[in-house]
């Protein structure tokens, strides 16, 4: 009986808990009992998510582009959406945009395809639209800033000297204080210039190692002079070599010579003229003392003299054809004797090979002015060569081309004009390299023979000793005035000197005289 007691006891007090809980499992059996087992096909799928509003936004809505060509900008987008962008111009194909699509946020950068100098208007709009949503759209309006001028990181310094009307530099040699001479012409009687005595002068500079003018010197007659070449002479003083054309002369006159002292004093001058018309375009040391000349006379001959160191002459010859010849550049070959880089428009005579118009002419010649060989090399366009240089393995001529026929490659491209050749030491052709300049006009070689630099309007070109381009370099900034680089000279294993003209006003030449002033720029390597 007290086991019964007790059942009864428990049973009581378990059953009075469970009422209590009723409502409680009976909730929970109910909603165990609805829930469809995660097997059953008819299981509907989970609810999606809210969607996220597409957005589009970029961090400017209106945004000035450089005005120098090549310098990078940017602005940002922000969005959750693919996204495309259209360019709009209002003028010519000025900018660049990239990149034109994208998905979410991202960088977009805007390049100046083209200098602004002198300042134009130029605008366009970047339209950036989002996918498939029309309405999720910017604009971006993109205007040019002005063009600043920015001399290239290698450029060591660069001056102009002259006056007011025009200066030209055509020719430079290092002198033996670590300067410059310089010589061309100029029709300027202020400024830099001294003195004219009409028309144009003859002017020699001499500058010290960082550009610095320390004389100017001016040579003439009421005619005009031109001086084209100038050498060093063995007292530190300098012999330059040109063209006297009298007042009532319209073509060369005669061929002239000024010979100063260290100090820029005039020690002598002369005038060489054997032909009725003779002029001289450059001048050497010679093997055995004295110097030689070379130019042209009567008859558009190419002319050789000989003088001595009072400027008498010695002998002279003649070379060529019945047509034009002339001799830009003369230099002595180390075994004896020089090489002559001229221009030939004949087709008889001493002129052999010739391949139409004006050739490239080559001669060797003994120390008595007998011709060794003699090679042409052209098209049958125009085809010139203005320097050369001598080196271990042959010669190397600086010019310009415009044939694509003969010797010159069909595949040159029509802006490959500046034109530079190697011959070996008898003036076989080794191989020719076409470079991006109007002109090629001279040469300079690196102190270990390995690479040739070729000078030419407003830039240089870098080449091997075997040809292959290197690098290509313009300075002066843009093209807004005519500018020519005659004369190329190495001063050390990494810096050269350039010489020649400009009319630019921008940059480096913001301070220029008027007219055209003659330019000088020193740069080190890299290009």
């Amino acid at each position: 009986s007290s086991t019964i007691h007790y059942f009864c006891g428990f049973q009581q007090s378990t059953m009075k808990n469970i009422t209590k809980l009723l409502p409680v499992l009976t909730i929970l059996t109910l909603w165990a009992c609805s829930k469809p087992s995660p097997d059953s096909p008819d299981t509907p799928p989970d609810p999606p998510p809210t969607p996220t509003a597409p957005y589009l936004r970029a961090s400017v809505n209106q945004f000035t582009v450089s005005g120098n060509a090549g310098k990078l900008d940017s602005f940002l987008i922000e969005s959750n959406a693919k996204w495309s962008i259209t360019v709009v111009s209002n003028s010519t194909d000025w900018v660049s945009v990239s990149p034109l699509s994208g998905t979410g946020n991202g960088k977009v950068y805007v390049t100046s395809k083209q200098n602004n100098y002198p300042a134009v208007d130029r605008t366009a709009t970047a339209f950036i639209n989002a996918e498939n949503n029309a309405t999720h759209n910017v604009r971006v309006s993109l205007t040019q800033g002005s063009y600043v001028a920015v001399d290239p990181p290698n450029q060591l310094w660069s001056q102009l000297y002259g006056g007011a009307g025009n200066d030209r530099g055509y020719y430079a040699a290092a002198t033996t204080d670590g300067g410059l001479i310089v010589v061309g012409n100029t029709n300027s009687n202020n400024g830099d210039i001294p003195a004219n005595s009409g028309g144009k002068d003859g002017v020699i500079l001499k500058l010290n190692a960082t550009g610095a003018k320390q004389w100017v010197k001016t040579v003439g007659s009421a005619g005009e002079e031109e001086l084209y070449g100038v050498t060093v002479t063995p007292d530190g003083g300098y012999l330059a070599c040109g063209i006297m054309k009298y007042s009532n002369q319209t073509v060369y006159g005669s061929a002239y010579l000024a010979r100063l002292d260290a100090n820029g004093n005039l020690l002598w001058e002369k005038r060489i003229n054997t032909s009725p018309r003779q002029g001289a375009m450059a001048v050497t040391s010679a093997h055995d003392g004295g110097y030689l000349v070379a130019g042209v006379t009567l008859g558009s001959d190419l002319w050789i003299a000989k003088i001595d160191d009072s400027g008498n002459l010695l002998w002279e010859k003649k070379y060529g054809g019945f047509s034009e010849d002339i001799g830009y550049a003369v230099v002595k070959s180390p075994g004896g004797g020089y090489v002559i880089a001229a221009t030939s428009d004949s087709n008889n005579g001493d002129v052999v090979g010739a391949h139409g118009k004006r050739d490239a002419w080559v001669l060797k010649i003994d120390n008595t002015g007998t011709i060794e060989w003699k090679k042409t090399f052209g098209g049958s366009n125009d085809d010139e060569i203005w320097d050369l240089k001598v080196v271990p393995d042959g010669i190397v001529l600086a010019g310009f081309t415009w044939s694509k026929d003969g010797d010159i490659s069909s595949n040159r491209a029509f802006d490959e004009t500046g034109w530079l050749v190697k011959l070996d030491g008898s003036g076989n052709l080794l191989w020719q390299k076409y470079l991006r300049m109007t002109y090629g006009t001279s040469v300079a070689v690196s102190p270990d023979n390995k690479h040739y630099f070729l000078a030419g309007t407003s830039g240089v070109a870098q080449v091997d000793n075997q040809g292959n381009i290197v690098a290509q370099q313009t300075f002066g900034g843009v093209f807004s005035g005519n500018a020519m680089l005659y004369n190329i000279l190495n001063i050390s294993a990494t810096e050269y000197i350039v010489t020649g003209y400009t009319s630019k006003r921008e940059g480096s030449f913001s301070t220029n005289k008027g007219g055209e002033d003659i330019w000088v720029l020193k740069f080190k390597l890299p290009l």
